[in-house]
């Protein structure tokens, strides 16, 4: 049997490399078709599609009647059209009916094994054709978990096929014949002992985080509090005996060029949340190494998303 935490941790590997290289829409459709959510951001609502995409695959109370309507009489040109591109048609179709009895139906019954899968995962209307030719290493993949249901034979096809993943979909198989394949294992438990941790260990970090932010917003606010008067009333008090307008004139003065150094030189603007924000991670990862626990590589085993 193909080494289980070996196997998920290449596919967590995989992810990150992924999602570096996969558009919005593609990691919401991951995110969708793997019930986890993996956004780092919105799609945004820049072209129909992308909003169509982001009402199907996350924003459901978005209103796309107008997009739907407009895609209803665009005629298909390919390369151009919804209909050309799975995670498009899929998106369109799971807001449209008609949209997926007049275009999905018909692509579905033209791809390939690794398409018609995937349609399968989204819509329980449609069966994978026992008689369709694989094309490739996913095709293979998907015969012997999906259709043959020879978990023996799938140990030799999965490392071959995640060797020659180039996208989300195509590891979105690997994925899912791995977990069909560990189901069919003695050593189930491991996964979903493993699954538990992670879930247990993201519950920490998240609540720890939110501890330390309320802590640090609540020490701002009180020096707020404090200094905003305090300042004004300070200075005017202590302005003559303390000789302080050359001092303050120097400090004005101190900070702009500072800030025009640090700009110019790191091209960057210093700004305090970004201080502030930085002093929470530090916080929180002192947190965690008083616990002989590298917060940096729990996130990545566990698959943490900020």
């Amino acid at each position: 049997m193909v080494h289980i935490v070996f196997i998920l941790d290449e596919i967590s590997k995989k992810e990150v490399i992924l999602f570096e290289q996969s558009s919005s829409k593609e990691i919401s459709f991951y995110s969708y078709l793997t019930k986890k959510n993996y956004n780092k951001n919105e799609l945004s609502h820049n072209g129909e599609v992308e909003k169509v995409c982001l009402s199907a695959f996350g924003n459901t109370k978005l209103d796309v009647t107008k997009e739907i309507s407009q895609g209803l009489k665009a005629k298909p040109v390919k390369g151009f059209h919804f209909s050309t591109n799975i995670i498009s048609l899929i998106a369109y179709s799971l807001k449209s009916d008609e949209i997926k009895d007049k275009y999905l139906t018909s692509f579905f019954n033209n791809s390939s094994l690794t398409n018609q899968f995937i349609i399968t995962q989204i819509f329980d209307n449609y069966s994978i054709s026992q008689s369709k030719e694989k094309e490739t290493v996913f095709d293979q993949l998907i015969s012997e978990i999906v259709i043959n249901k020879d978990f023996k034979k799938s140990e030799g096809i999965i490392l071959q096929a995640f060797q020659q993943v180039t996208d989300l979909i195509e590891l979105f198989v690997v994925r899912f014949a791995y977990e069909q394949m560990i189901l069919q294992h003695p050593n189930t438990n491991i996964e979903i002992k493993y699954n538990e941790l992670s879930k247990k260990f993201n519950q920490l970090i998240s609540s720890t985080k939110r501890k330390i932010n309320r802590k640090v917003n609540l020490i701002v606010i009180v020096f707020g509090v404090i200094l905003i008067p305090a300042i004004p009333y300070l200075i005017k008090l202590k302005w003559d005996d303390w000789e302080l307008e050359p001092i303050i004139t120097g400090i004005t003065i101190s900070i702009s060029i500072t800030s025009f150094i640090f700009i110019v030189l790191f091209n960057s603007n210093p700004s305090w949340s970004k201080f502030i924000k930085t002093f929470k991670n530090w916080l929180l990862k002192k947190w965690f190494s008083r616990r002989n626990i590298d917060i940096e590589k729990l996130k990545q085993l566990t698959n943490y998303n900020e």
